[in-house]
Order: C-alpha cells, then sequence, then structure tokens
C-alpha cells in the first residue's frame, strides 16, 4: 500500500463529498435476480455504492483510505442500507471466480503499475458471473497534461495511462457495451495528485463490457 497517497485520501475525504458517476444508471442490471452483488474497488466514500444498493446490489467495497470507508458505512447506516466494506489496497482484494454481477473500478487503476492493471483486469474478468458487467475507467492518452509532458509524468502517484486500444485489448474476451473518451472536471481527485495550471481538467476513458452467459 502507497501510505502517502492513503494518508491524502484520508485527508481529502475528511472534507469532501464525492459525485456519482451517472454512467452507472445506464447500464446496471435492474431486478434480474432475487440477489445481485456488486464489488466497487476503490469504493471512496461510497457514493456509487449507495446507488448500486439502493437498486438492489449487495455491495462489497474496498479502499486504501480508512477515513473513506468510515463515510461509506455511515451513508449506508444513514439510508438503512447494507454494505460489506474493508480498508485494502485493490492489488491485494482477493476475487472469487464468477462472484459478481457487477464490478466497478473507476479512477483507480492510473495508480497501478501497467503490469498490476493487467492482473487486477484479469481478476476482474474472472470474477464476473455470467452476463456480469465491468464498469472501468482510467487516465487516457489523450488526457491533456499527458500530452504536455514526454516523460508521461503527473505526479509521483500516477503510474499509468492508456489508449482505447490497449484498454479493449485488456478486456479482450468480453462484449463491448460502451468505450468513451471523457473530459472532466477532476472533483473526486485531490488537487495534490494531480493539477492542471487551476484547470484541474482530466481526460479517462470508460470502458463498459458483458461477460458472455
Amino acid at each position: 500500500m502507497n501510505v502517502k497517497l492513503k494518508n491524502i485520501y484520508d485527508d481529502y475525504f475528511s472534507d469532501y463529498d464525492s459525485k456519482c458517476n451517472q454512467l452507472i444508471n445506464n447500464y446496471i442490471q435492474i431486478g434480474n435476480k432475487k440477489t445481485m452483488k456488486a464489488l466497487d474497488l476503490g469504493v471512496g466514500d461510497g457514493v456509487n455504492a449507495i446507488y448500486l444498493a439502493k437498486n438492489g446490489y449487495e455491495v462489497f467495497g474496498n479502499d486504501i483510505s480508512k477515513v473513506a470507508i468510515k463515510k461509506a458505512e455511515k451513508k449506508f447506516i444513514k439510508n438503512s442500507l447494507h454494505g460489506h466494506f474493508e480498508v485494502k489496497d485493490v492489488r491485494d482484494v482477493e476475487i472469487f471466480e464468477s462472484s459478481y454481477d457487477f464490478i466497478l473500478c473507476s479512477m483507480v487503476a492510473h495508480y497501478l503499475e501497467k503490469n498490476e492493471v493487467v492482473i487486477l483486469v484479469n481478476k476482474i474478468k474472472k470474477g464476473l458471473s455470467p452476463n456480469g458487467i465491468v464498469f472501468f475507467s482510467i487516465l487516457s492518452t489523450d488526457d491533456p497534461q499527458y500530452k504536455k509532458n514526454s516523460q508521461n509524468i503527473l505526479s509521483k502517484y500516477i503510474k499509468t495511462f492508456m489508449s482505447k486500444k490497449e484498454v479493449l485489448k485488456l478486456f479482450d474476451g468480453l462484449s463491448l457495451m460502451l468505450l468513451q473518451d471523457s473530459m472532466m472536471t477532476a472533483c473526486n481527485v485531490p488537487s495534490s495528485i494531480y493539477y492542471d495550471e487551476g484547470n484541474n481538467i482530466m481526460g479517462d476513458i470508460v470502458y463498459i463490457g458483458r461477460k458472455s452467459g
């Protein structure tokens, strides 16, 4: 676990509430099973997890920040929901085969080395149940800061950028549902990690895919 990164996010979540990714609404499966399970890798303060729980999923989430996990637990209690949360690095999370109907890994993978991203994605693909859906995002090689810096170094924390071609290769074997570039305000990322000369704009790739039944 990157202790400095953990401390940054502990401080960040002490003062900030993140925002739900609205794309999730278009792709979650609602009501097709009595029990659906979702895994949120890098759950943060639970904003996406709580949305999944409200739509019938039994939610499992992890994050390196204990502050974030405590906030997620409080949100679930406030909404009379039950979730399973633990403080853990995504690299250390054990994902059992065919365990989840929905796996979310949003704005996390860029903190990993490229070989670690490959390992994580393989675990995600294995962990999806038949017809399960993955929602994945990572910083793009079309990111403005990436283009400015030939050394591809934004900060000591961000390790990996990918092209859409690379992301598609990662998820080979799944059915593509969405692949898009996204330019967005870095509202869910501490400025000490990513800051673009006052604009705080990030470019990422969103991939959504389905495992065959």
